[in-house]
């Protein structure tokens, strides 16, 4: 499943390939925001835990190119994972690292 490996890319085709059999049920349709979160927050930590235990030092930019998000978004995409407690770490915004 494209959701649980945070697959971004395949996850959109899939919404979009499905969209008029989910458009039929508005509690996932008021939800596609979350899923969507949700998806992103997974592509940081395939991301993150693919890299070896001593280069866990992102930088917004390889954040930002696999989670498919602007740059001045990773911050935030983080900050939640963290806030989740999914991840501990810290966040250089001025050396635009995690």
């Amino acid at each position: 499943m494209t959701l649980g490996r945070g697959q971004i890319a395949e996850f959109a085709a899939a919404i979009q390939r499905h969209q008029d059999f989910i458009s039929r049920f508005p509690a996932i349709m008021k939800e596609m925001t979350y899923l969507d979160q949700k998806v992103r927050i997974l592509a940081f930590l395939e991301l993150l835990f693919n890299c070896g235990k001593d280069e866990r030092c992102l930088t917004f930019a390889q954040l930002a190119q696999r989670c498919v998000v602007e740059v001045n978004e990773v911050e935030m995409l983080v900050m939640k994972a963290m806030s989740l407690e999914l991840v501990r770490g810290s966040i250089d915004e001025v050396g635009q690292t995690v």
